[in-house]
């Protein structure tokens, strides 16, 4: 079947009609007669006689999506350039009568049997599971006309989707943040920024598309959002899914970075995936890792022990000795790691060595900046580490079975 382009007029799929709609994809078979019909229009729109062309785009217009057929095979092929011209003039409204028509049907195959050629949808429902929910949010989105645009651009990964989610973003800033009348500020909707979310997991690689990408804060600090991902409703699983996603496949250290805060924020355990990938990240900067490495303590993900652990022998700098204390050591990664997985451990790190910048102020607790050690104690404090974990070598296995059977 023909795939809709990105561009649509607006469609509005209304309940009642939905309900009156058959479930079954095959009753929106157009007749063969129809199809004939449309063929035969579709020829006189290169007629030398004016009345004929008009009246002929007359009435593959009001063919409506019975026309879409012929009119997609005129524009790639047809010799004529005044037909190819007309035909893509109809083809919009076709498209988004054939669109309407489609969710319609979707709708009314509230059961799930059968198979909807709908843009995305398969790998949408992989995503979020096959459940009443996802048919539903995925309904909202495809009635929301950005969000729509999004999801069937969705359906092409590349450039061109990426160039779209950039300047959807940035559209979203400039429409919450740009110093004009407040009168003309809006927020996105949720139905918008979760088709955002979604498009940007389809761009299979990275792509730069602005020298100052906006923020995913644009998003996830929209009113509403951060309640549709964490009120435990059917659709909030849906809405946590698309947004654990989108974290999963950030792989920059910047975006990598955002989506650990971000999780942390919405009390995502998920994202205690992409700090471990964070930490590892030798291309990273010192700091950012060490911030990674802190969030997976903070987070309790003890199935990430090893990644901590792993760390123990990298020895960048991330804070350099200028701290109020007179030739003060600098603060290593694996000082900072050692740190973290003695919190995480539910162990004092004073009793390793570690000194505290802020005792008395519980949220620096999980900030690599608090905790320094002397360079002498170092791999003494290593070495303590290693006893404790030779007595207690399956303190992370409990957690990492219950991750992997989520998987």
């Amino acid at each position: 079947m023909f795939r809709v382009g990105v561009v649509f007029a607006c469609v509005t799929v209304l309940a009642g009609r939905a309900d009156s709609a058959s479930p079954d994809p095959k009753a929106l078979a157009i007749d063969p007669a129809v199809l004939s019909r449309a063929q035969d229009l579709v020829r006189k729109l290169g007629s030398l006689d004016f009345a004929e062309r008009e009246e002929a785009q007359a009435g593959l217009t009001r063919m409506g999506r019975s026309a879409l057929p012929a009119l997609a095979e005129a524009i790639t092929s047809h010799p004529s350039a005044e037909v190819r011209f007309r035909s893509q003039w109809i083809l919009p409204r076709a498209a988004a009568a054939d669109l309407q028509a489609r969710l319609e049907t979707f709708l009314a195959d509230t059961e799930g049997k059968f198979e909807h050629d709908l843009p995305v949808w398969s790998e949408f429902q992989k995503l979020t599971g096959p459940n009443p929910a996802a048919r539903a949010v995925y309904a909202e989105l495809m009635t929301d006309p950005a969000a729509r645009e999004l999801l069937s651009a969705s359906a092409r990964p590349g450039v061109e989707l990426a160039q779209l989610v950039a300047a959807r973003k940035q559209d979203f800033y400039q429409a919450r943040y740009s110093r004009v009348a407040e009168s003309d500020h809006h927020e996105p909707s949720v139905a918008n920024v979760m088709a955002l979310l979604f498009a940007e997991t389809r761009v299979a690689v990275a792509v730069q598309i602005t020298r100052r990408p906006v923020s995913p804060s644009v998003l996830f600090n929209t009113p509403g959002v951060s309640a549709a991902v964490t009120d435990h409703t059917e659709k909030s699983r849906v809405y946590r899914a698309i947004v654990v996603r989108w974290m999963e496949t950030r792989v920059d250290p910047v975006s990598m970075n955002q989506a650990v805060n971000i999780a942390r924020n919405l009390e995502l355990p998920e994202g205690a995936g992409v700090a471990a990938r964070l930490a590892g990240l030798k291309t990273a900067s010192s700091y950012t890792r060490a911030q990674a490495v802190m969030a997976l303590s903070r987070m309790e993900a003890k199935e990430h022990l090893p990644t901590l652990e792993s760390l123990l022998a990298d020895d960048s700098v991330v804070m350099a000795g200028r701290r109020p204390v007179v030739d003060a050591d600098d603060i290593q990664l694996r000082d900072v790691a050692l740190a973290a997985a003695l919190l995480l451990t539910g162990q004092d790190p004073e009793d390793y060595g570690f000194s505290q910048r802020s005792r008395d102020v519980d949220s620096v607790r999980y900030t690599y900046s608090n905790w320094s050690i002397p360079a002498d104690r170092r791999l003494a404090a290593v070495e303590w580490w290693k006893v404790w974990r030779e007595k207690n070598p399956g303190f992370d296995k409990e957690k990492k079975d219950k991750a992997d059977a989520r998987k």
